[in-house]
């Protein structure tokens, strides 16, 4: 029975991936294996990031309090962030354990623990990873948040560049071959996506188990390369897997980071839209104009667009929405601006509130008003 209208699979893998995180930690004490270390920490990673969905849709049943005017959309958004954050504060303290260990090397402890935790981690991350992939998602429940599969995948009115090329007439002449050709093209990145995730997924069980198997082997005599260079594997390794862990977070860090910054989507040319909002029949100027993120699903807007009277503005407001709808952004508020005809270009309100708030408009008040 599903817990909160979250699917019982999810709730299943997330507590086969806290008792194995649990196991590997345990493990890696046992063993005294950073590598090990390591890859428990990307399992309780990853189990934080399939916990917060849950948490979302939870407190989404309950009653949203007052001063929460947009609910829990950025709960999620704040969960990556805070899992990531955890993270790579945990490869730093390893990476700072691991160099303290390469400079004083010491025996390695029961090599057929991480053989074992590494073994498991390779078939649990696959088969959540295969499992996520089934139902659409990464790590998180979500689409990334810097995908754009919001924009992408709304219909949009973006003239397309011009170009002379003979690829691109052949392509205008034959539409079937343009969107084969585009379906092939989606088809590679889809793999290729699928691959890197399935590499970085189990990268660190992967070199936990290597390590094990390496220090599993008969001992070999005192002097040879191979009795020397032991002492050094686990931490010389648990440095490469903290680096690629540092790598696979970071863009995705980067990305939560903006969001909360409410900084412009990448796949909106501000400048762009501007000029487009501008350029609608009976908009004289259009400033103050906003747009950000408030969650991997919804992109707002705000913009200030002056116009020559109250009919005039209810005249463009349908055109202004289509052109907002084009840009992927469904969620605008556009405040209207009048000015007199006397004063068209001159930014002078046509409605001015008194001496009280003549400090906060954003245009000029009438002296003498």
């Amino acid at each position: 029975m599903a817990v909160c209208g979250v699917s019982p699979n999810r709730l299943v893998w997330m507590g086969l991936l806290f008792l194995f995180g649990l196991l590997e930690l345990v493990f890696s004490q046992l063993a005294d294996s950073l590598t090990l270390l390591l890859d428990s920490f990307h399992s309780l990673w990853v189990l934080l990031d399939l916990a917060m969905p849950v948490l979302a849709e939870c407190l989404a049943r309950r009653p949203v309090p007052s001063a929460h005017t947009f609910a829990w959309e950025r709960l999620v958004a704040v969960g990556c962030l805070v899992a990531d954050v955890l993270l790579l504060s945990l490869c730093c303290s390893v990476s700072v354990a691991a160099v303290s260990r390469l400079l004083s090397p010491h025996p390695f402890h029961r090599p057929t623990l991480p053989i074992a935790a590494g073994a498991g981690g390779i078939v649990v991350n696959l088969g959540l990873h295969l499992w996520l992939r089934s139902i659409g998602g990464g790590w998180s429940s979500s689409p990334s948040l810097g995908s754009g599969q919001d924009l992408r995948d709304s219909p949009g009115e973006h003239p397309r560049p011009k170009d002379k090329s003979a690829d691109s007439t052949r392509w205008e002449n034959d539409p079937a071959a343009a969107r084969d050709t585009a379906d092939r093209g989606a088809q590679g990145k889809r793999i290729l996506s699928c691959l890197v995730g399935v590499g970085q997924s189990v990268l660190s069980s992967v070199l936990a188990l290597a390590v094990g198997f390496l220090h599993s082997f008969p001992a070999a005599p005192a002097g040879s390369w191979h009795k020397d260079c032991l002492p050094y594997l686990d931490p010389g390794l648990s440095l490469l897997t903290a680096l690629a862990l540092v790598i696979g977070v970071a863009p995705r860090l980067k990305v939560s980071v903006l969001l909360l910054l409410e900084c412009v989507p990448e796949q909106v040319d501000l400048r762009r839209l501007t000029e487009r909002l501008a350029a609608v029949s009976g908009v004289v100027a259009v400033h103050e104009l906003h747009v950000w993120r408030l969650s991997s699903r919804r992109v707002l807007a705000s913009a200030h667009v002056q116009c020559r009277s109250l009919v005039g503005f209810a005249r463009v407001s349908g055109d202004l929405r289509r052109v907002f709808d084009s840009e992927g952004i469904h969620s605008a508020t556009v405040q209207p601006e009048f000015i007199s005809p006397a004063g068209i270009g001159s930014k002078v309100c046509q409605l001015a509130c008194g001496p009280q708030c003549a400090k906060k408009l954003c245009c000029e008040w009438p002296k003498g008003a």
